[in-house]
């Protein structure tokens, strides 16, 4: 952290000067502490330092602004001579009691260069130059001493600076790709390898738009075609049995592949898998067989990947089979996508399941009005329903800097492009796309990297943290819950909590903490002393969500509340999240499958047909027709006054809509009356808004010692969000996840979290009447919970023994989750009461 490090290099000489290192350079806010330090910016974009007069004594003085190039602290010990790149460097003059008063815009940033050599991204330090003798020396101060100052990026959207060749090779029908790589390869040093893999119905040349493209930048691109057979859970397996078979003959054949360009210009230990759904979700399970060792190439290990990337995944299998692990993941998920759709119906259609098991540094680009068929190239059916669809041009325009901004992240440590990830999407994304265009997501560092205040996984009792510290709130709805939306609806039943969380299939069990509020409210978190030294850490990061469709929320564009912090001597410091930006409601989307007729009295025909799936396909008229499948029916109406009112109610068994299916009505006269479809789903959806989208916050600490600087990060006491006062959302509803502390810098999984380890119990009968007996995998204390479908635990025991069976209060029939946890390992499963 610059500001706590500041101190000691102020002190002792460092290198035979003595200058200051905090941060400087961010941008203004609205909001207290009125200013955010940020590293990444934009050259077009106005580009702020800001300095704390009650935290450096600056006051009354003038100083030089220098923008130099980046060096280390090595290359300024050698050197300190101050060269502006600008041509010239800024004079300003401090005079204020606060850093509303000491904020400056830099000029000339415009025509800062925004690549290094032929890398987008460009370092700069920022240096006041107090006594203007042109070097950096006793009583300057810094942003850029022990790390870069700052980056400025320029428009990733762009083809980079190379020309591409492309190249085809088939030694089989099922060993057969496309590459893409840079003309000029022979003169360049190995680069990184992209290997593309396919979905079902698709083919691999459909994503020349992410071949050429990063092929400009230098990488090489392979797509190769996938066996995804008819589709289903044994298309992930086979598609991942021939992604890794072409891997293998593209390194066991670069002599002959594009006549030998490759030979020794491609780096095997940095490999990105990328695939879109059906091959989304198999270049996770290509993955997982690599580590598990289930496929044993002569050529790479799982260590030999560096990043994967899931382009809108299916998600048939479990943790056991498709698990990302430790491994750099990342998704670009659709919010439109009428495939993969994210609905309430547990199946393929929620990918979320697969970002949750992951545990390493991991990331989810989520947009608004794409489609599924919207991440090729190939024209055709979107395969997207839902409001403002957006179509291909406007997703490739998110995809393409985005991926390769993953690509430079991942494979070249290209720390610029890191805060397009952990920084709001909606308040900074590459500059290309346009602000029209809502995109959400999320990113958390690898996990073992982190300091965690409460990711809620640990403990069952709601009042004990993670780590084992207090937990207190006043509100008069407050559940830790499973992440998993049961009820096959996004309809809000005013109990259902994890209502619109799609986050856990099968045994996964990430959970989170889900409250209301319409008055002013508190929910705080004791430190413990074992993590109560905040000194070496950069960023206070957690992660929000809108719950879809409760009532709090539908008046609100987005949320915001108070985030603030107290250390040992009682001080306190305070910052606004809307800095960071708001969390935004959900895509505005509904699943359809609901429409009410008012009809005269009269025979009617109705039609369901249309659909490739027409077995899937059912509808109901309560009162007059039930359960009906496709096919031709009769409708008679009686009189009414002035008509009769019918409900028409629609379902899919498979739980994905009824792609290009309707339901018809036509009166006596054969003339069609009346419409309907599902789009999405298994039951029918009547409201507006889709699967909870989280948003990341990651405030920098030094955000807070700017409210005030006495605070001690050595000894912190307690951790408060406030909500409903007043300059804040006065009401709302939420899901918080992940408080933690973390740091800046690119880190990697070192170990394995405990609660990841795999589990199994046996539970029978199921279905049952609410008698039952639970069998543990082993025979040590044990400990059951029971979860309703509104996420409420409903049992909570402790057992030793070899079985346990339910003697508790009455189950209502419906659905349940019963989880079994032992010795830090942890399991679920769905249970039916009938």
């Amino acid at each position: 952290m610059k500001q706590l490090l500041s101190a000691w290099i102020v002190l002792i000489p460092f290198l035979g000067f003595t200058q200051t290192e905090l941060e400087l350079v961010g941008y203004a806010t609205a909001n207290a502490p009125w200013f955010a330090y940020h590293q990444s910016h934009h050259a077009a974009e106005p580009i702020a330092i800001g300095i704390d007069p009650q935290q450096w004594p600056v006051d009354g003085s003038s100083a030089q602004v220098y923008i130099t190039a980046d060096q280390s602290a090595e290359e300024w010990a050698l050197d300190g001579t101050l060269t502006d790149v600008r041509g010239s460097a800024q004079s300003v003059l401090f005079s204020g009691v606060d850093i509303t008063d000491m904020t400056f815009i830099l000029d000339n940033t415009s025509a800062l260069e925004s690549t290094t050599g032929i890398r987008p991204g460009r370092a700069y330090d920022v240096v006041l130059d107090m006594n203007a003798n042109g070097m950096l020396d006793s009583g300057d101060y810094i942003d850029g001493l022990n790390s870069s100052g700052f980056y400025v990026l320029g428009n990733l959207f762009n083809d980079g600076p190379y020309d591409v060749d492309t190249a085809y090779y088939s030694s089989s029908f099922w060993h057969t790709f496309r590459v893409y790589y840079p003309a000029n390869i022979s003169e360049l040093e190995a680069q990184p390898l992209v290997v593309i893999s396919h979905g079902w119905t698709h083919n691999y040349w459909y994503y020349d738009y992410l071949g050429y493209h990063l092929a400009s930048y230098g990488y090489v691109v392979m797509s190769h075609r996938n066996d995804v057979g008819n589709g289903g859970a044994a298309a992930t397996e086979t598609a991942s049995q021939t992604a890794l078979e072409n891997i293998d003959e593209f390194w066991g054949h670069l002599d002959t592949i594009a006549d030998g360009a490759l030979v020794d210009k491609v780096n095997k230990s940095l490999i990105v898998h990328t695939g879109h759904s059906t091959g989304g979700e198999c270049v996770v399970r290509a993955y997982k067989r690599l580590y598990d060792g289930d496929y044993e190439s002569p050529f790479i290990t799982h260590e030999n990947i560096v990043l994967v990337s899931s382009l809108a995944p299916v998600a048939f299998l479990s943790a056991e089979d498709t698990h990302p692990e430790g491994c750099n993941y990342h998704q670009f998920l659709c919010g439109a996508d009428t495939d993969v759709s994210g609905n309430a119906y547990d199946g393929y259609v929620q990918p979320f399941s697969i970002y949750e098991r992951g545990y390493g540094n991991k990331q989810v680009t989520y947009i608004h009005g794409a489609g599924h068929e919207d991440l090729h190239d190939e024209p055709g059916n979107p395969l997207a329903s839902g409001p403002d669809l957006i179509g291909k041009e406007a997703t490739h325009t998110i995809v393409k800097p985005y991926f390769l901004a993953l690509c430079e992240l991942y494979t070249r440590n290209n720390l610029a492009m890191k805060e397009y990830f952990t920084r709001n999407r909606n308040a900074f994304r590459p500059i290309n796309i346009s602000d029209t265009l809502n995109i959400s997501g999320e990113y958390r560092d690898a996990e073992d990297q982190n300091i965690v205040v409460d990711h809620f996984e640990t403990f069952p009792d709601e009042h004990i943290s993670s780590s084992e510290a207090s937990v207190n709130w006043d509100f008069d709805e407050y559940h830790e819950i499973l992440m998993q939306d049961i009820d096959e609806s996004f309809e809000w039943t005013g109990d259902n909590w994890a209502n619109g969380l799609t986050r856990a299939r099968f045994d996964d069990h990430p959970h989170a903490v889900a409250f209301e509020w319409d008055q002013e409210s508190t929910l705080e978190f004791g430190i413990s002393p074992e993590i109560d030294d905040w000194s070496n850490q950069d960023y206070l990061s957690f992660r929000c969500a809108q719950i879809t469709r409760h009532p709090f929320n539908m008046e609100q564009e987005g949320l915001s509340f108070r985030i603030s912090v107290e250390d040992a001597m009682e001080h306190t410091a305070s910052v606004h999240s809307a800095n960071y930006g708001l969390v935004q409601p959900p895509y505005p989307r509904g699943g359809g499958g609901y429409m009410t007729l008012c009809l005269d009295s009269g025979t009617y025909t109705i039609e369901l047909a249309g659909s490739n799936w027409e077995s899937e396909m059912s509808f109901s008229i309560p009162g007059y027709i039930e359960n009906a499948g496709a096919g031709t029916y009769e409708l008679v109406i009686g009189a009414g006054d002035p008509c009769t009112e019918i409900e028409v109610l629609m379902y899919d068994s498979w739980g994905d809509g009824w792609d290009s299916g309707t339901i018809q009505f036509f009166d006596s006269t054969s003339a069609l009356i009346a419409e309907g479809t599902m789009n999405d789903g298994s039951v029918p959806d009547i409201g507006e808004g889709w699967q909870n989208e989280f948003y990341i916050f990651r405030i920098p600490l030094s955000d807070f010692q700017l409210s005030n600087p006495d605070l001690n990060w050595n000894a912190m006491l307690d951790l408060k969000f406030e909500f409903g006062i007043d300059g804040y959302s006065p009401q709302g509803a939420m899901v918080l996840d992940n408080i933690e502390l973390t740091h800046a810098g690119l880190s990697f999984v070192a170990s394995v979290p405990d609660y990841a380890a795999p589990y199994s119990f046996a539970l029978y009968p199921n279905p049952n009447r609410g008698d039952f007996r639970i069998v543990p995998e082993g025979y040590g204390v044990w400990n059951v919970q029971i979860y309703d479908m509104s996420g409420r635990v409903v049992c909570a025991q402790q057992a030793i023994a070899g079985s346990w069976t339910y003697t508790g209060p009455e189950l209502q029939s419906g659905l349940y989750i019963v989880q079994v946890t032992e010795k830090g390992k942890m399991s679920a499963v769905r249970m039916v009461v009938e």
